[in-house]
């Protein structure tokens, strides 16, 4: 039953119709469940990679593309990282390809980089603060009803600076920095949401390149 249900939306990512998103997502849900992670998944992936690497049909580059893009970020990180390099080397080309192509490819590529590094808070990340008028005020009369106190500094973590970042990771910046010179506005917000979710996972000195 679950070879038949990928062989079916498997060819339904050729289509140049609503099946093709529909495929993507049923491809997505089916197999990044823990039982499809030895079996289906892989051989789905390496299906994928021949087809990338040697299909001339803009539709099925551009379903795979989706299929890819909703398992990587529906799948559980701990089961998707050893099978990340698979796709990362068989990208296409970006140059010349319709909209919905580098699209995909750009949110499969951050997807890509979310997998390789492991979720944190980062601890120099952007903190809020007050946005109330009337707490402002509020705390500027009891800030001036008595004398200034030093503001507490946040420790670093300890190992901020000892955080393994794998190689692959600056690839997938680069290529979202590419992204960023897109000609489409969808591609450059895309770009724009990737390269800072990758950023709020690497550690502060690499952040700051």
């Amino acid at each position: 039953l679950i070879e038949r249900i990928v062989s079916t939306c498997s060819e339904c990512l050729g289509e140049a119709a609503k099946t093709r998103d529909a495929a993507a997502y049923v491809l997505s849900q089916l197999l990044t469940r823990p039982d499809m992670d030895a079996g289906p998944l892989v051989s789905f992936l390496h299906w994928a990679r021949s087809r990338l690497a040697d299909t001339a049909n803009e539709f099925l580059v551009m379903g795979i593309l989706m299929a890819l893009a909703a398992i990587f970020k529906h799948g559980a990180r701990r089961s998707m990282l050893d099978k990340a390099p698979l796709v990362q080397d068989v990208l296409p080309n970006l140059e010349g390809r319709p909209v919905l192509q580098r699209l995909y490819a750009c949110k499969l590529t951050q997807r890509l980089g979310l997998t390789y590094l492991p979720s944190r808070v980062a601890p120099w990340r952007y903190q809020r603060g007050c946005r109330s008028l009337l707490d402002n005020l509020q705390t500027a009369g009891s800030t001036a009803a008595k004398p200034a106190e030093p503001e507490a500094v946040e420790a670093p973590a300890v190992d901020e600076d000892d955080a393994f970042v794998p190689v692959e990771v600056e690839d997938v910046v680069e290529l979202l920095l590419t992204c960023l010179r897109d000609r489409d506005t969808v591609v450059r917000w895309s770009a724009a949401k990737g390269i800072g979710r990758v950023t709020a996972r690497l550690p502060s000195h690499l952040a700051e390149e």
